[in-house]
């Protein structure tokens, strides 16, 4: 009786290490644009909760009942949002898109702190803000009205 192997042939591995390499070829871009479309997913979202943010603070001030947040500047914005944003910079619109002073070139002065500026605003003045990501200065800044808070 002979000895009888069983296994794959190169061939059929061949096969399968082609197929495998053009799923590959096939999916990667796919993956890789996921990356750049959850960061404007999250730059939206702020965008959405900043300006609700703004939106609730101009009513808890209009009730007059004190829980309202002083808001200055669109530099404050981050003092009325929960969590850490310290990736992001929130400041005027006109300042994030002025040459050498916005988006993809942060002035390192970092969050809470009003740019725009001497601007005086005064309460209810709506304030024509934007946010950007700040540790890589990449990706687009996206607009948002804000209101000012000077109880």
């Amino acid at each position: 009786m002979g000895k009888q192997q069983s296994g794959f042939t190169l061939i059929e591995l061949v096969a399968v290490i082609v197929i495998l390499g053009a799923m590959t070829v096939l999916a990667l871009p796919r993956f890789i644009s996921l990356q750049d479309e959850a960061e404007s997913a999250a730059i939206s979202g702020i965008q959405g909760a900043a300006s609700a943010a703004h939106a609730l603070n101009r009513s808890a001030a209009l009730t007059g009942d004190g829980n309202e947040i002083r808001v200055e500047s669109c530099a404050h914005t981050s003092k009325l949002l929960q969590g850490d944003y310290a990736d992001y910079t929130f400041d005027s619109w006109r300042v994030i898109q002025s040459p050498g002073g916005g988006l993809g070139r942060p002035r390192g002065r970092g969050l809470g702190r009003p740019r725009g500026g001497n601007q005086v605003f005064s309460d209810g003045d709506p304030l024509n803000c934007g946010v950007y990501r700040t540790r890589d200065g990449t990706g687009a800044a996206v607009r948002f009205t804000g209101y000012a808070v000077v109880p």
